[in-house]
């Protein structure tokens, strides 16, 4: 049988069907794939009953079997993944990493963490350049003094994002208390020091670390977007977290984050 007849899980839906024919001139239009099908949903009186209709999902299905993803005749193609409400709905209801259903959830942070009185909780994430770059910037900011801290991986794995906050919690006597991370593998193994409690962030909810959000914004002042991480040297990411830390802040009363950690906490080493 043809590879183009009941391409991937469209059932009974083949490439001779009329339908296609009707579709193709309107992705040569530069239409959309959801365009084409739209518009031809409002035309289809004379295609049958709307159940007839291949469905969007099928569509998508069928676009890379058909040639649809040929940038040069159809430019505007979309790539993405289409997903169904079915699959929606179980990738919603999907349970989180293993590591993660052992964590309290970033709800029930005590009030303290919540009102931003205590300079001991961070949040943490990783900083992307490139999708085929495997180096990674991992960044720790204070909620309260906006106190940054910002390494350099080689390779983002859990064991590596460990052993870094360990170092940096031993090398500048920092007492950490709790951690606000997103839910990504790199920060399985956080979890194993003690001294911390983890509080994940749900899925698709970035206003749950707005500090994080804020310093990333900064940060792409120095490293922007598309630059290669593995580029960039130990020195000159230690001059961006120099700067971000000595940098007066307005939320701050334009304190400077080294000068009110250092106030809050003389013990740190800064």
């Amino acid at each position: 049988m043809d590879p183009l007849k009941r391409a991937g899980n469209a059932r009974h839906w083949y490439q001779e069907d009329a339908i296609f024919d009707a579709l193709i001139p309107r992705l040569a239009e530069q239409h959309s794939l959801s365009q084409a099908v739209g518009r031809l949903r409002r035309e289809s009186e004379g295609w049958g009953p709307p159940q007839r209709l291949p469905s969007r999902a099928t569509f998508y299905r069928l676009a890379q079997p058909l040639g649809w993803f040929n940038r040069e005749r159809y430019p505007s193609m979309r790539l993405r993944r289409y997903h169904t409400k079915t699959e929606l709905r179980v990738r919603a209801e999907r349970a989180p990493n293993g590591w993660v259903a052992g964590c309290p959830s970033v709800d029930k942070r005590p009030a303290e963490l919540t009102e931003l009185a205590l300079p001991l909780y961070m949040e943490i994430d990783t900083i992307l350049g490139r999708k085929t770059d495997s180096a990674r910037l991992v960044v720790a900011v204070c909620r309260r003094t906006r106190f940054t801290l910002i390494g350099y991986l080689k390779h983002c794995t859990a064991a590596a994002v460990e052993a870094w906050l360990r170092t940096r919690m031993r090398e500048q006597h920092l007492p950490l208390l709790g951690l606000i991370p997103d839910q990504g593998s790199e920060f399985a193994r956080l979890t194993n020091i003690k001294s911390l409690t983890v509080y994940p962030c749900q899925p698709h909810r970035p206003w749950q670390k707005p500090t994080f959000e804020n310093t990333n914004g900064l940060i792409r002042h120095y490293v922007p977007k598309g630059q290669l991480i593995s580029n960039l040297t130990p020195a000159y990411v230690a001059y961006v977290e120099h700067q971000l830390n000595h940098r007066p802040r307005l939320c701050l009363d334009w304190e400077t984050p080294t000068e009110l950690l250092s106030r809050l906490l003389p013990a740190v080493a800064l």
